[in-house]
């Protein structure tokens, strides 16, 4: 088994273990981040008629609100490679009754669709997690077509994203000798400086990229701390699989560590937690 393999397996595993999360909080998660997924739309001219790629659709977002601005007239196709999770898709989209919308199991490094077939590609928090990027980059240039548009969402620095960066560090630094992992390496910051962002995507052909930032609050205002970090176990794949390797004891110490680190953060009644996430976005020229 090759090293991007044996890297491929443990995110599938990652991300299947918290699909039933995913689908739990499915309400709260779209609420808090839908100003991502419409700005990605816009920024790729997502229109009636269209046909939209979205890569790494996970629950369907954005190939749900996709789907809906292209109307009975427009197709988009979603992918991902966890199946559990399309399963949540495919039932909100028939809720909705979306026969506009068809949901792959794919690996998005590996995506076969026709060239120059899609008007707009969306990939919204997907690429970081992958071990070729750029791969899944090309891939996304070949599948528009000319005078298409692609839009790429990554989280910004940790700095910027306490959400994830203080439950990571904690989590952390319970483990003996942890390294810290690489920069660039596949994970939640991987794109975390968009100089990096902004080259992947012209090195796979895109021209004019332009990287916008969006504020978010990550799953929006909770009652206390420990409804918060229930929330990000059930949901952020990386953290909740390093604070599952620990002992049943150990759980509940890092569990209140964490509680009691975001609780100190608020000024106000209830816990808010933000997040800042790039947008980027180029076209290929015909």
């Amino acid at each position: 088994m090759s090293h991007d393999d044996s890297a491929k397996n443990r995110q599938h595993e990652t991300w299947t273990s918290v699909a039933d999360g995913w689908r739990r909080h499915d309400d709260r998660l779209r609420a808090s981040m839908a100003a991502v997924s419409e700005l990605m739309l816009d920024v790729s001219c997502v229109g009636l008629g269209h046909r939209v790629l979205d890569i790494a659709s996970g629950t369907g977002e954005p190939a749900i609100p996709a789907a809906q601005r292209v109307g009975p007239t427009g197709r988009v196709v979603g992918t991902d490679f966890v199946e559990q999770m399309l399963v949540v898709a495919r039932e909100k989209a028939a809720m909705l009754g979306l026969d506009n919308l068809e949901l792959r199991q794919v690996d998005c490094e590996a995506l076969d669709v026709p060239p120059s077939s899609f008007d707009a590609v969306l990939c919204r928090w997907g690429i970081m997690f992958m071990p070729d990027p750029a791969l899944c980059l090309r891939r996304a240039y070949e599948a528009l077509k000319p005078g298409g548009r692609c839009a790429v969402a990554c989280w910004a620095a940790p700095g910027k994203n306490p959400w994830a960066s203080l439950p990571l560090e904690i989590v952390r630094r319970h483990i003996p000798d942890a390294p810290a992992p690489p920069a660039g390496a596949p994970g939640i910051f991987a794109f975390a400086d968009p100089d990096r962002l902004a080259a992947e995507m012209a090195s796979a052909g895109f021209s004019d990229v332009q990287i916008d930032q969006v504020p978010v609050l990550c799953g929006g205002k909770f009652e206390d701390g420990a409804a918060f970090v229930r929330f990000i176990l059930d949901l952020a794949g990386p953290i909740a699989d390093l604070f599952g390797k620990f002992s049943p004891k150990l759980q509940t110490h890092v569990f209140d560590e964490v509680v009691a680190e975001v609780e100190a953060r608020q000024a106000g009644a209830g816990v808010v937690m933000p997040g800042l996430t790039w947008v980027a976005h180029g076209q290929k020229l015909g």
